[in-house]
């Protein structure tokens, strides 16, 4: 086997940012199973140049997502890379 072409062909996703919908279903899930925080998928705004996701919600709710946020972000990224392959 050849693994040159497989490297090759895992390079093309090594930047790979994920749609948006993928992005919310996940945070949603997340926020809700580990976090108890309700969010509708109307109140995130993702964008896939900067990666950067906003969320429309009380500040309440924001500081405690931002208090979490290191343990938030591993949860997402071992959901986003599950979702992907």
């Amino acid at each position: 086997m050849n693994f040159k072409r497989i490297e090759n062909l895992l390079e093309k996703f090594r930047n790979f940012i994920p749609p948006d919908l993928i992005v919310k279903r996940n945070l949603i899930t997340i926020l809700k199973n580990d976090f108890n925080i309700n969010i509708n998928k109307e109140d995130i705004f993702f964008n896939k140049k900067t990666g950067v996701v906003r969320l429309n919600i009380n500040s309440v709710k924001k500081t405690y997502i931002l208090l979490n946020k290191e343990n938030l972000l591993k949860k997402i990224n071992n959901n986003l890379i599950k979702d992907i392959i």
